[in-house]
């Protein structure tokens, strides 16, 4: 039976095993992961690991619990590499991930597959190597086995990623649905700056009742534009208040070490706008706050410039990973302005 590619949330696709990225604790995390859990039934799920699998799983293998509340009977956990330059031996991780849960599907006499793209959200796998490991994984496997295996894929630019080399891909949800969800599952990343969150967003998680108030109505402009505080001030409190050392930052902003060095020591040094986005991306911050951010310096998010609309949009929607951003850019012929990437001793510099 050959691949199958289709546009859908994964926790909705009725196959007879799903497999969730893990990471090599066993516990949950964000995104796919996340998802799963939830809609699964996440107490029974941390119960049956801790009992069955105390001691984790390595890196590119993968283990298997019931899949309770899921149409799946089964759901899969495959311990997925960071994408950490390519020299890691991360394609190995990657492919041994696919191929691991496929012999476990095939143990359990499993018929049919759901993936997600293992290792492209928070993991940061570049998407187009991503998208090639994983269809030589399941090919492979097909060549000398019988199953129905799907690749499931959620954004946008997966979908357009995948259709450049494979064709149409039939598509179940609409972008609404995805921004929707992914701001659901985000709300509580939302909540920065002690809980400063504009009250007419609805913590249910309902999209439309939230993007139908106009943004005038946000209670906190007044205070925020009355603020003396700093953009040096701003910065280094909202690091604070989200707990993260300065290699995590400037690390999830892909900046250098004397880059960020330079903005934390030296209160009158003015960063470009890009860089401030950078470390607004890698803060987790949401629009409001990145808008104040950028306002401490005087640069603000234009409506009409491109760059500026793809990085609105995806702090709209939560899309807070610098190479999947870079990807959206790319798709919309915005080459020359995506964010730097850094590999290896880049960082140092």
């Amino acid at each position: 039976m050959p691949l199958r590619f289709i546009r859908q949330d994964i926790v909705r696709v009725n196959t007879d095993a799903v497999v969730l990225p893990a990471n090599n604790i066993l516990q949950v995390g964000p995104g796919t992961s996340e998802k799963l859990y939830r809609a699964g039934g996440k107490e029974r799920l941390e119960g049956e690991l801790r009992l069955r699998y105390p001691d984790g799983c390595e890196m590119g293998k993968a283990v298997v619990t019931s899949g309770y509340d899921l149409p799946a009977r089964w759901i899969i956990h495959a311990v997925c590499p960071q994408w950490q330059g390519g020299k890691l031996g991360e394609a190995d991780f990657l492919y041994s991930a696919y191929r691991e849960s496929l012999l476990l599907a095939k143990k359990k006499k499993c018929r049919s597959i759901a993936f997600p793209l293992l290792s492209t959200g928070n993991l940061n796998y570049p998407l187009k190597e991503a998208i090639s490991i994983a269809v030589r994984a399941i090919t492979d496997f097909l060549a000398e086995n019988r199953m129905e295996v799907i690749l499931v894929l959620f954004t946008k630019q997966a979908v357009r990623n995948v259709e450049r080399l494979f064709g149409p891909v039939p598509s179940f949800i609409d972008d609404e649905y995805t921004a929707e969800l992914e701001r659901r599952y985000a709300l509580r990343d939302l909540r920065l700056a002690g809980g400063m969150l504009p009250d007419w967003y609805d913590l249910a998680g309902d999209y439309k009742k939230a993007m139908a108030k106009p943004v005038d109505t946000d209670p906190l402009k007044d205070i925020m534009e009355e603020s003396t505080e700093s953009f040096r001030e701003m910065l280094l409190r909202l690091i604070e208040e989200r707990g993260m050392s300065d290699p995590e930052v400037y690390r999830a902003a892909q900046l250098t070490k004397q880059n960020f060095s330079k903005i934390k020591n030296n209160e009158h040094y003015v960063p470009k706008k890009k860089t401030i986005l950078a470390l607004a991306i890698a803060l987790e911050l949401n629009t409001v706050t990145t808008v104040e951010l950028l306002r401490k310096v005087g640069y603000t998010l234009s409506d009409v410039e491109g760059f500026d609309r793809v990085v609105r949009y995806c702090l709209d929607t939560r899309e807070l990973n610098i190479r999947n951003i870079n990807e959206i850019l790319e798709v919309y012929d915005l080459e020359d302005e995506v964010f730097p990437i850094r590999y290896g001793n880049d960082w140092e510099e």
